[in-house]
């Protein structure tokens, strides 16, 4: 799924340092187009570093709080510092059956995947001839 994610990030940042040459070709077409803001605005400068500083600051709390607890407990006697409440361990399992038994009939083949989505759409097409 990341290397899908890739080539939009891409496009992402080229259109955004673009932005100004774009604005440009398509005023025309488009009629008037809001301004865009300065490539370096404070606001942004600032929501950056808050962010930083938060990301820092729970960094060093929730490791902290680990230290904590391993010095105080024997390797032996710890628990998990996670454990998933029931509902969603229930969830998860039955995601993961229903992964598997869709897993013998996945192949990676197009051509199979071709098949399956002509004869899904053939029987969507008779169902609604069905109803009419």
């Amino acid at each position: 799924m990341n290397w899908a994610l890739v080539p939009l990030m891409v496009c992402a940042i080229a259109f955004g340092w673009l932005g100004t040459w774009l604005q440009a070709r398509l005023a025309e077409p488009l009629g008037e187009i809001e301004a865009l803001p300065p490539l370096i605005d404070p606001r942004g400068l600032l929501a950056f570093a808050l962010g930083a500083i938060g990301f820092g600051l729970a960094w060093w709390y929730f490791t902290r709080r680990a230290e904590a607890l391993a010095e105080r407990q024997p390797e032996a006697e710890r628990e998990p510092t996670y454990r998933a409440a029931s509902w969603v361990t229930v969830l998860a399992d039955a995601g993961y059956a229903v992964s598997r038994s869709l897993s013998r009939v996945q192949s990676g083949g197009l051509p199979r995947y071709a098949l399956g989505s002509f004869i899904g759409l053939a029987l969507i097409v008779l169902v609604r001839e069905a109803m009419r």
